[in-house]
């Protein structure tokens, strides 16, 4: 479910992006609706490497935690 949150949220930035894009060229929201599917493409494929950022931190962290606990343990029985 955090993944489909990530991409699906990245995804409507990027819509976001697009159309403020177009808004400060003072163009038509309409004018080439292909580059808003792209412009969510780009920032949902962002998103779904984030996601995997994220998960690999949270498993950096709960290594380094383990060790720090047998750390712990260690010098107090020392």
């Amino acid at each position: 479910m955090v993944l489909l949150n990530n991409i699906l949220g990245f995804s409507a930035f990027g819509i976001g992006v697009r159309a403020f894009q177009l808004g400060i060229q003072k163009r038509s929201l309409t004018s080439n609706p292909l580059a808003y599917g792209l412009s969510a493409l780009g920032f949902g494929a962002f998103g779904y490497m984030v996601d995997g950022w994220e998960k690999r931190q949270v498993e950096l962290i709960a290594e380094k935690e383990e060790l720090l606990k047998e750390r712990r343990k260690q010098a107090a029985t020392s």
